[in-house]
């Protein structure tokens, strides 16, 4: 029983210091201790097949796919292929 209300207090402990953290940073914004904030906007870069294909996958003889990827030279599932028309 002793195990747990050590647990215990070590919790509401750092309960307490996270909530005295939060109140002083709240109290340095409201007091305008906080300064301006500012956002910069980046832009991800667009990546296709063939500029995130990596040569050096072809040098150990995996013929340009790593193994974790779907094979493109199996067919659609007949639900998809084109030409598929279902039975009425």
């Amino acid at each position: 029983m002793g195990g747990l209300a050590a647990l215990a207090g070590k919790a509401l402990m750092t309960g307490l210091i996270s909530l005295l953290l939060s109140a002083i940073i709240g109290l340095k914004s409201l007091s305008g201790g906080g300064g301006k904030t500012t956002y910069e906007v980046v832009s991800k870069p667009v990546y296709t097949h063939s500029a995130s294909h990596s040569a050096s996958h072809e040098d150990y003889g995996h013929h340009g796919h790593s193994g974790y990827g779907r094979s493109f030279d199996m067919p659609l599932p007949l639900g998809l292929q084109p030409e598929y028309k279902p039975a009425q």
